[in-house]
Parts: C-alpha cells; structure tokens; sequence
C-alpha cells in the first residue's frame, strides 16, 4: 500500500510538472493521466474489495483472462492499459505525452 501511495505522489508532481510547462493537448493529457490514475488507483482497489468486485475490475482492465483455482494463469491488458503495462517501469507520465 504505502508503494501505491508513493507512485500516486510521484504521478500527481509529475502532473504538475507538465501543467507548469504548459505542455501537451489537453484531450491527449487527460486520457493519459487518466490511464495512469486508474491504473494506480485499481492496484489499491484490487487489494481491498471482496471477489465479486475484483471480477468486475479485472473485466474492466484485462481480456483473455484465463483462471483456475482462484489463480489468474494467462491474461491481456485491455487498451490503453497496454500501453501502459508495456512501458519502461521507469517511464514517468511526462515521456508517455511526448
């Protein structure tokens, strides 16, 4: 918890950063900020909600899934949750509008 914590100070500074600057389209900005937001904002949520929500989160995010014994064996991310879950670890919101 206190890692989602973290990464959702360091989404919303790097949200004021390129506010400041003044930087990208405002529709291309929201969508990506908002991929990134609920992305965080689901981990937290997954961890707390009973199964019954989780299913539901998990048709939200992710296609393909395949489940046995209560364990997700094989799944995709939804777009644009691709794109996320496929950039550099260390990649921050500002690189994702460039």
């Amino acid at each position: 918890m206190q890692e989602i914590e973290i990464r959702r100070i360091e989404i919303n500074q790097q949200i004021a950063k390129i506010n400041k600057k003044g930087g990208v389209s405002p529709v291309t900005f929201e969508q990506i900020k908002n991929v990134f937001i609920d992305g965080n904002i689901s981990s937290e949520k997954y961890l707390r909600v009973k199964d019954v929500k989780r299913r539901s989160m998990l048709e939200k995010l992710l296609s393909n899934a395949t489940v046995k014994d209560k364990n997700i064996l094989n799944y995709q991310f939804k777009s644009p949750y691709t794109v996320l879950a496929n950039a550099d670890k260390k990649c921050d919101l500002e690189t994702m509008c460039e």
